[in-house]
């Protein structure tokens, strides 16, 4: 089974302020950095800053599989990252492959389809491909709707639940239609 949650990235003056400390590069990469996107108190507090918006959103995407930590809160955070795997879904689903820049920080995201079975996941440095955060098989029809259903919930979520817009309303529109192409792919 493969779980994919999205979550959102505390500014490091909110880091001081919740967990007291005077340095907030002391907690970077660990749990107490994000907030997971159904944490409705904590995702308050993050939307709420002066400084939030959403066309840019600091978030992360945690991806287990089979209880195995694929992509975990050692993986860098990028800027609108569910539009990044919305895109790069998209095009492995269209043509079998993707490489995208991981937010603004000098990394790339890859997906490539193997066999039709499977796909190969791999985040790593845009200068030194061998230094990689992730690099894992998965199946290609979970890990596809296990994402698509990941970014569906975030956009929802934060449509109908913190009421904050996005400027392109057919997202969910796109998102259904990837699902429903995946689900239908034969294997």
């Amino acid at each position: 089974m493969i779980e994919i949650k999205p979550h959102f990235v505390r500014s490091g003056r909110q880091i001081e302020e919740k967990y007291g400390v005077r340095n907030w590069l002391e907690l970077i990469h660990t749990e107490k950095q994000y907030v997971n996107i159904d944490n409705v108190e904590e995702v308050y507090e993050i939307i709420h800053d002066d400084k939030f918006s959403t066309r840019h959103i600091q978030m992360l995407f945690t991806i287990t599989y089979d209880q195995e930590v694929i992509a975990g809160f050692n993986v860098p955070s990028a800027h609108d990252l569910w539009l990044t795997y919305l895109n790069a879904a998209e095009e492995v689903i269209n043509y079998g492959e993707s490489r995208r820049q991981y937010g603004i920080d000098p990394y790339i995201i890859e997906l490539k389809s193997l066999n039709q079975e499977f796909l190969h996941l791999s985040i790593y440095q845009e200068f030194d491909r061998t230094n990689k955060c992730v690099d894992a098989q998965l199946p290609y029809q979970a890990f596809l709707v296990s994402l698509l259903k990941a970014i569906q919930h975030f956009y929802t979520k934060m449509n109908n639940d913190y009421e904050q817009s996005f400027e392109d309303e057919r997202i969910e529109i796109r998102v259904e239609s990837l699902i429903c192409r995946v689900v239908n792919y034969p294997i």
